[in-house]
């Protein structure tokens, strides 16, 4: 009786830190580690690139269009030549981290889910721990509902309360 009960505490818990951090933290966290562990050199060109352009539109402006005509056009030709594969180089990096961001955000939901239900089915005919008697009168029966014994509490009113004490503590301290 006591293993139902700390287990479901403690993945009520994680589960609700989870929500608390946020899909969206998390997923960009995975994101930025993807990013550095396996396409870090896509990252050093795009930083690279932004770099010139850069140093590319300042010595643009501080050259004379009329003065220096040809130093002008060869400066203005390469900056748009760089910004074009700057632009292009971000768009990519910018549509594969929406899409990665997506995915995570999604299985981290999926593995919430399941990880409820299967919590739910497990312990959906045990009892969490038993209430005395005259306690709540006729509204015992409600914390046994749907599949635990009459007179204690139901492993999907345990999960709620651990869930909501968590959100409301953590709401606390934000």
């Amino acid at each position: 009786m006591v293993l139902p009960l700390i287990t479901v505490l403690v993945c009520a818990v994680l589960l609700q830190l989870l929500q608390h951090i946020g899909y969206g933290f998390i997923a960009k966290a995975a994101f930025h580690l993807y990013k550095t562990t396996f396409h870090a050199g896509a990252s050093r060109r795009i930083h690279a690139l932004k770099k010139k352009v850069m140093t590319l539109r300042h010595d643009l402006t501080n050259t004379s269009a009329q003065d220096e005509f040809a130093r002008w056009a060869k400066l203005k030709r390469s900056l748009d030549k760089s910004v074009a594969e700057f632009e292009t180089l971000s768009k990519e990096q910018s549509f594969s981290r929406t899409v990665f961001e997506t995915q995570v955000s999604w299985c981290l939901r999926i593995f919430m889910w399941i990880a409820q239900f299967i919590l739910m089915s497990m312990y959906r005919y045990e009892p969490i721990f038993y209430i005395p008697e005259g306690w709540l009168g006729p509204f015992t029966f409600l914390l046994a509902f749907p599949f635990a014994p009459k007179g204690s509490v139901s492993v999907y009113c345990w999960f709620y309360a651990c869930k909501n004490v968590t959100r409301r503590l953590l709401q606390g301290f934000q």
